[in-house]
């Protein structure tokens, strides 16, 4: 007999960005409005694996629950069936626990419903920004610092050749493509100009919808196992646990 509790984190971290959100004051030190903006990025990379998490397991509760049904009168092949669902359940189990990165969740989500989640228009819009938002996240993780360089010499072709590499490049490339960034790293004396208000809003809003287009793809009977689960999930953490 195996017990089992598990209790979702990402509600909390939900409920942490809108408040850090609601506190970005115009008179705040703009070294505090840099590390809300900071957080919000961070976290907003954690929902969205959270909640796919949460996501996964309850598409592949949803198939225990079918599964369940299925009425096999022979002892032995049932006995077969049994051992072999019961063990492909527990590896799934492991590798949703061990998923990170969305290219993970994605073949998971595959695995599960059949359904490429980056085939969805919605999805396909959004995946580049994901992308990038999870490898922003992994920098940030690590406190790194921005840095880059430009180096002119006779050998060089280009005026400047310039050395910005890692998440931040991948993050500045994305940002000033979109218009978020009016200049780039080495030509800014912004100092907060990977972390403004506008950025972090974007990502936020970017993981929520990234959330809502991933759960459109399934099926209504999924999309209503889901919705059901990620409900229960917030209603815990706004209930402190009490059901």
């Amino acid at each position: 007999m195996r017990v089992e509790k598990t209790q979702d984190t990402w509600p909390c971290i939900k409920e942490l960005i809108e408040f850090l959100s609601s506190r970005r004051d115009v008179d705040r030190p703009i070294a505090l409005r840099l590390g809300i903006n900071h957080a919000i990025v961070f976290y907003a990379a954690c929902y969205v694996e959270g909640v796919l998490e949460t996501t996964l397991k309850a598409l592949l509760r949803r198939r225990r629950e079918i599964y369940n049904k299925i009425d096999v009168p022979d002892f032995e092949i049932r006995k077969t069936i049994n051992t072999l669902f019961n063990a492909l359940e527990e590896d799934l189990q492991t590798r949703i626990s061990r998923a990170t990165g969305v290219d993970a969740y994605e073949t998971l989500i595959e695995l599960l419903t059949g359904t490429r989640i980056g085939q969805s228009k919605k999805v396909r819009e959004s995946w580049e920004g994901i992308q990038v938002l999870f490898q922003f996240r992994n920098v940030l993780a690590h406190g790194r610092a921005i840095s880059a360089s430009r180096l002119s010499a006779y050998w060089i072709k280009e005026p400047w050749q310039e050395n910005f590499s890692g998440g931040y490049k991948r993050a500045e490339e994305y940002l000033f493509k979109g218009g978020l960034l009016e200049c780039k790293f080495m030509d800014s004396d912004q100092f907060d100009l990977y972390f403004t208000d506008a950025v972090a809003d974007h990502f936020w809003g970017l993981a929520r919808s990234f959330i809502t287009h991933v759960i459109a793809t399934f099926e209504a009977p999924d999309i209503e196992a889901v919705s059901r689960a990620l409900s229960a999930a917030e209603n815990e953490a706004k209930n402190g646990g009490i059901a």
